[in-house]
């Protein structure tokens, strides 16, 4: 059977009024694999959708991610930083301890001079000690010999008033003997003397 083209036409406009003639003839014209192209289409559009939705959700998570190693990278550096503030607080402390150290050994050093200091100065105290014992004693011998040259000083005082009233006696008789002045007068006279001083323990 051959068709015209108004016969075509009208069987056109027959199938678009019946949409089952046209899934039937889509059925008889096409091939399985041509059918089955819409469903494969949607398949492969909702397949992009899914992927887009999984490519934005991993391009959001990229971004967090980028997010994430910036602030780790910040937080690197700062902890880099603190890192080394914490060194040179190191360094700074072990200098330090470096000079405490060696400011105790000066330290140890100085007691120990004070320490030979002070032993030389008690030394030195009981040296001044012992002569100020010795000190004290010569000034006990010294009084003790002041006194005694004191008693000396009175006993020769006493002697000396004794020789002194003695020689007034003297001078009294020789005042009454001067008008027998002469040799024999004279030697009586030197004779009462020396008698006089003999008789007070002095040697003539």
């Amino acid at each position: 059977m051959v068709f015209d083209v108004q016969q075509y036409r009208q069987f056109v406009e027959l199938i678009y009024k019946h949409p089952e003639w046209r899934a039937e003839l889509r059925q008889l014209v096409l091939t399985e694999e041509l059918l089955a192209l819409p469903d494969l289409v949607r398949e492969l559009a909702e397949a992009q959708k899914r992927s887009e939705e999984r490519l934005t959700r991993l391009e959001a998570t990229v971004a967090e991610l980028a997010e994430a190693q910036k602030r780790s990278e910040e937080r690197l550096t700062r902890l880099e930083a603190t890192v080394a503030e914490l060194a040179e607080a190191q360094k700074r402390t072990e200098q330090r301890v470096e000079e405490l150290a060696e400011a105790q050994k000066r330290t140890e050093l100085r007691v120990e001079e004070l320490a030979e200091a002070q032993k030389r100065t008690e030394q030195r105290v009981e040296e001044l000690a012992e002569a100020q014992k010795r000190t004290e004693l010569r000034v006990e011998e010294l009084a003790e010999a002041q006194k005694r040259t004191e008693q000396r000083v009175g006993n020769l005082e006493s002697a000396m008033a004794e020789l002194a009233a003695a020689h007034k006696q003297i001078a009294s008789h020789l005042a009454r003997l001067d008008n027998r002045i002469g040799i024999s007068v004279e030697r009586e006279a030197a004779d009462a003397l020396a008698y006089t001083l003999r008789e007070k323990g002095y040697q003539i």
